[in-house]
C-alpha cells in the first residue's frame, strides 16, 4: 500500500509541477502583451508633410511616376509630422539620390532631438531637391521607452511612390 501511496504523490506532485511551470509560462505571456500595448500607445510614427498629386498628372501618371501623393513643401523646406501618439526621440534622417548609376553618399543628414506627439518639425531639406531624380529618405527614431523604429520614403520627382514603416530598426 505504501508504494502507491508513494507513486500517487508522485504523479500529482509532478502534475502539480507541470501546471505551475504552464501557469508561470502563460503569465510570462500576458506581461510581454501588455508591454506590447504599453508600447503601441506610446508609439511615434514620423512621416513627411504631403499632399495629394494634380488629379490629371496621377491619373495619366505624367513622367512615368505612380503615386497621388507629393512630399508638401512648407516654407521651401520638408516638414516631418509625428502622427504617432508618442513622442520621437533621437531622430536621424538622410535622403540619398538612388536614381543613378553609381552609388551616392547621402546628399543630407541631420540630427533633431525630438519631436512632440502629433507635432511637427521643420527639417533643413530644401524642398527643391526632391523636384527632379529619385530619393529615398530614410527616418530613424526611438519612442521614449527606447525602442527603435524607421520609416523609409521613396520620392520621385516629389511624388510619394512607397512609404514603409519598421519597428526595431533605425534607418
Amino acid at each position: 500500500m505504501s508504494n502507491w501511496t508513494a507513486i500517487t504523490n508522485l504523479v500529482i506532485l509532478t502534475l502539480t509541477l507541470l501546471c505551475l511551470v504552464y501557469y508561470a509560462w502563460e503569465t510570462h505571456q500576458i506581461k510581454r502583451a501588455s508591454l506590447e500595448q504599453v508600447e503601441a500607445q506610446q508609439a511615434p510614427c514620423l512621416v513627411p508633410d504631403s499632399a495629394p498629386r494634380d488629379p490629371d498628372a496621377a491619373v495619366l501618371q505624367l513622367d512615368g511616376i505612380t503615386g497621388g501623393t507629393v512630399i508638401k513643401p512648407t516654407q521651401g523646406r520638408i516638414l516631418f509630422l509625428n502622427i504617432g501618439p508618442g513622442p520621437a526621440v533621437n531622430v536621424r534622417y538622410r535622403l540619398f539620390q538612388v536614381d543613378t548609376a553609381v552609388a551616392m553618399p547621402a546628399t543630407s543628414e541631420d540630427y533633431l532631438p525630438a519631436v512632440a506627439a502629433q507635432g511637427s518639425l521643420l527639417t533643413h531639406l530644401p524642398h527643391q531637391i526632391l523636384q527632379v531624380h529619385k530619393h529615398r529618405l530614410e527616418i530613424g527614431y526611438e519612442s521614449v521607452k527606447g525602442t527603435l523604429y524607421s520609416t523609409e520614403v521613396t520620392i520621385e520627382a516629389s511624388v510619394l511612390t512607397d512609404m514603409t514603416f519598421a519597428r526595431g530598426k533605425i534607418a
